[in-house]
């Protein structure tokens, strides 16, 4: 992961400018770019699970896995509602 790391950057700006410049349908594009990009880094949150939870015995690893969710949404919550009062000129 981390030698893929520093290259999905450059990948996704070389995509994305490719994809702004050769189509009619740029927002499209840019909307499908972006949708696959993050299904990518899904399949392989899916497949890590499906692994752990294979070679798991009893309810620890997918209630691990709920608490973690549970706790990924809480925190996502906390930074938006945080982001929202930030003053953007003092920052």
């Amino acid at each position: 992961m981390r030698k893929v790391a520093r290259s999905i950057k450059q990948s996704l700006h070389v995509s994305l400018d490719h994809a702004l410049t050769g189509s009619k349908h740029q927002v499209t594009a840019l909307i499908a770019m972006v949708f696959f990009a993050v299904a990518r880094e899904g399949l392989g949150t899916v497949f890590f699970l499906l692994a752990v939870f294979q070679q798991s015995e009893g309810p620890a690893a997918p209630i691990g896995a709920l608490l973690g969710l549970i706790l990924a949404i809480i925190v996502g919550f906390l930074i938006y509602t945080g982001s929202m009062r930030l003053n953007l000129g003092a920052f």
